[in-house]
């Protein structure tokens, strides 16, 4: 089932898209989403057709192995990795910086966002080895993520490079960025020794 989560109120909580699904309890004929993170039961609303979206592509479809969602209004993000640019957002108001980038700020709420560009060299600061994965990924299993921290502090949670052997994945080792090109025109990024 496609279309946007609410609360049983109206207020909107999250898209469900084509690649993303979560567990439907029918009642009475309704169709009931259990979100984990949500105390109130939600109901599954349809998505407005994609015709009244106009035809502009939305470009986070492209983000990653598998893209849980084509809309965004951080969808500049996949257009940055396309420019070989990691980026994140910064509040105009407030200075918080965040990655995965943000459209509205959640220090402060305004919604005047800007995009700054994350380079340089960072500390892995945790990983881990995945060894199951999740719908989309198992054919990738194993692989390593992890967390590093770059010199302007902001955080980078990311794949680290399939190149780098288990021996050589150490906690404080210096790693950079690197934008990945994958099938279909696709794009992502990794974390690669420095």
């Amino acid at each position: 089932m496609e279309g946007w989560v609410e609360k049983s109120n109206g207020e909107p909580l999250a898209c469900v898209g084509r690649a993303f699904s979560v567990p439907l309890l029918e009642n009475n004929g309704k169709h009931w989403v259990r979100l984990p993170s949500v105390a109130a039961r939600a109901r599954a609303v349809p998505s407005p057709p994609l015709h009244l979206m106009g035809d502009k592509d939305m470009g986070f479809e492209q983000f990653g192995i598998i893209s849980f969602t084509g809309l965004t209004k951080a969808a500049q993000f996949v257009e940055n990795l396309r420019d070989n640019q990691l980026t994140g957002t910064i509040c105009m108001r407030c200075g918080a910086r965040f990655f995965p980038p943000r459209s509205d700020c959640d220090v402060c709420l305004s919604g005047d966002m800007e995009w700054f560009q994350i380079s340089g060299e960072g500390k892995l600061l945790t990983f881990t080895k995945a060894m199951f994965a999740p719908a989309g990924f198992e054919k990738e299993v194993p692989y390593t993520l992890g967390v590093a921290e770059f010199d302007d502090g902001i955080k980078v949670f990311g794949r680290l490079d399939k190149a780098l052997g288990d021996d050589q994945v150490k906690l404080g080792m210096k790693v950079k960025v690197r934008i990945v090109q994958l099938e279909n025109d696709r794009v992502s990024y990794e974390l690669t020794a420095a």
